[in-house]
């Protein structure tokens, strides 16, 4: 973070330094943690399924069901099914997120701050909820990519081929995209 941190962008350097850092502990987990490993079959199968999801979701402009995702895909829907457990177990959690039991204890943090006015957790949420609102207001390419970027934390080498557009592309919208939503932000 240090040897390419760029002061003339106008950022701070805790900023910079913080993306930096936590992309570069995804990238090792992804190269590197042998229980993050994915079978090759796995993972094939994974990025048929994601095709026929972006594919369908453009077509349709909706999400996809199961039966029709399993068409596109030509896959069966007890093979959909295992695939997407499998994609579920071998997610690896943000070092951010907070965990859920699997028995409803915890839940997901809106869950757990709802109600709770003036909690530490309540500023997050609300921002979380501005967030949103503001990524409605974007074009909807630039919510595609800002999605499958921030939210499926996905290379933009990786948006690019789902998105059928080029890399260069991606960083483009990606960059407009943040641009048009600090002006939002802003306004608000």
């Amino acid at each position: 973070a240090v040897d390419h941190f760029d002061p003339d962008r106008r950022v701070k350097f805790e900023t910079y330094a913080r993306h930096m850092i936590a992309g570069e502990i995804r990238h090792y987990l992804r190269d590197h943690a042998a229980s993050n490993r994915r079978p090759r079959w796995l993972g094939t199968l994974n990025q048929r399924i994601a095709r026929a999801v972006g594919t369908l979701h453009q077509r349709l402009g909706r999400p996809p069901t199961l039966r029709e995702i399993c068409g596109e895909a030509g896959v069966t829907e007890d093979t959909l099914l295992e695939v997407l457990k499998a994609r579920e177990a071998l997610r690896v959690l943000s070092l951010d997120e907070n965990g859920d039991d699997g028995e409803g204890g915890m839940g997901p943090a809106w869950e757990r701050t709802a109600g709770y006015e003036g909690s530490a957790a309540q500023p997050a949420l609300d921002d979380r909820i501005v967030l949103m609102e503001a990524m409605d207001r974007l074009k909807p390419m630039q919510q595609r990519v800002l999605f499958w970027l921030f939210y499926r934390d996905l290379t933009q080498t990786e948006v690019a081929a789902r998105l059928r557009i080029s890399q260069k592309h991606v960083s483009r919208v990606m960059h407009a995209a943040i641009r048009n939503l600090k002006s939002i932000l802003r306004e608000e």
